[in-house]
């Protein structure tokens, strides 16, 4: 059902690779996706993955402070317990602190420039530099938010879970390396049916909802760790919406499990993505192009 559909979105669906490397030492790897949006490198993600970025950069910089801060009172000619005083008011930093990172935006050597956000909804939208309009041979074509979107229509996520990567840092070269096979990180596509709509009028008063509707679309199967970011599309490649999060409804059943005589309760997880209206709405307010289906 998928599979013309599937080759266009491969074309515009990218990988997020963040590695970072502990102040203890230890290195990890948060992966997500992204959809390429237009010949200017534009691309749209969830949120909580530039969040996720902003943060590793920010820790960094704490890091890197505290460190000379550090050095700073080591290396003056003050007495020993003068010292020792000052580096406890400093404090420790935290073991699990970032001390390096970096960001594999989908091809080597490509770096995040500009981006906007809508933090309400979980949506993105950023720009990459140095970027090669061939490197996709076909853009998006986002669902026209003017035409219905009708419950029980088949539709399809696509990103990159059920893949880990273990980096580890060369201190002499100060880059990151990657184990083999670790790229090209393979796609793996979820379809379901969506289900339902929902549309956001009521939050906190210290929030400001946008001029454009915030509204969202649910469907029937989960999006998977590392879809986050990625398309929603139907059979013909149009998007529908953009993959935030996944959420669970009890079902009400807790049967016993056999031997163990204890309730297992159980869950029905669905998906939860930015409708098309929200997504053409930031993008209109950053005057930022896009393609849009005619029906």
């Amino acid at each position: 059902m998928f599979k013309k559909a599937y080759a266009i979105a491969a074309n515009y669906t990218w990988p997020i690779v963040m590695p970072r490397q502990t102040v203890e030492g230890k290195c990890y790897c948060s992966i997500g996706s992204m959809v390429i949006l237009n010949q200017q490198g534009w691309f749209l993600t969830a949120y909580h993955m530039i969040s996720a970025w902003k943060k590793l950069i920010e820790e960094k910089i704490k890091t890197d402070e505290h460190e000379a801060s550090e050095k700073a009172i080591k290396d003056t000619m003050l007495k020993k317990s003068e010292r020792k005083s000052r580096l406890a008011k400093l404090g420790k930093l935290q073991r699990d602190a970032t001390r390096n990172y970096a960001g594999y935006w989908g091809r080597e050597g490509l770096n995040l420039v500009e981006c906007f956000y809508n933090k309400v909804v979980d949506l993105a939208v950023g720009r990459l530099e140095p970027f090669d309009s061939s490197w996709v041979t076909q853009y998006p074509i986002i669902k026209n938010p003017s035409i219905p979107f009708t419950p029980g229509v088949s539709l399809c996520k696509l990103g990159f879970p059920f893949h880990s990567i273990k980096p580890s840092y060369n201190e002499s070269r100060h880059t990151f390396e990657m184990p083999p096979f670790s790229s090209p990180l393979p796609l793996f596509p979820i379809d379901g049916i969506l289900t339902r709509m929902m549309e956001l009028v009521l939050i906190p008063p210290d929030i400001e909802l946008p001029l454009y509707p915030v509204r969202f679309i649910e469907t029937s199967s989960p999006g998977l760790r590392g879809q986050s970011g990625g398309p929603i599309f139907d059979t013909n490649g149009v998007v529908w919406g953009i993959q935030i999060k996944t959420r669970p409804f009890p079902l009400g059943f807790e049967p016993i499990v056999p031997g163990k005589g204890v309730k297992e309760h159980q869950f029905l997880n669905v998906g939860i993505g930015v409708h098309a209206v929200t997504i053409v709405g930031l993008l209109k307010e950053q005057g930022i192009e896009c393609q849009l289906s005619t029906d």
